[in-house]
């Protein structure tokens, strides 16, 4: 509720950052000196940033324009 996403597609986003941080600390653990539960929680983190930016772009919310529909005039002309 916080994120203003469903249950079901806030786990959808989150469950890749967490695929990732499992991958990476299993892979180089040294290099991670944080417990796992924090560094998850900072790729799930990223992961939904990325999603919103996803959903910001530009292509993403450009406005729709029907070139059957008649423009804002008076004699009803279409473009």
């Amino acid at each position: 509720n916080e994120k203003k996403l469903s249950e079901d597609e806030y786990y959808d986003v989150v469950v890749f950052g967490y695929l990732r941080a499992v991958q990476e600390y299993c892979n180089n653990p040294s290099k991670y000196r944080n417990i796992f539960s924090t560094f998850a929680w900072k790729c799930m983190q990223n992961t939904l940033a990325d999603h919103y930016k996803y959903l910001a772009s530009p292509k993403r919310c450009a406005t729709v324009i029907s070139l059957d529909e008649p423009i804002d005039g008076e004699d009803g002309l279409c473009v």
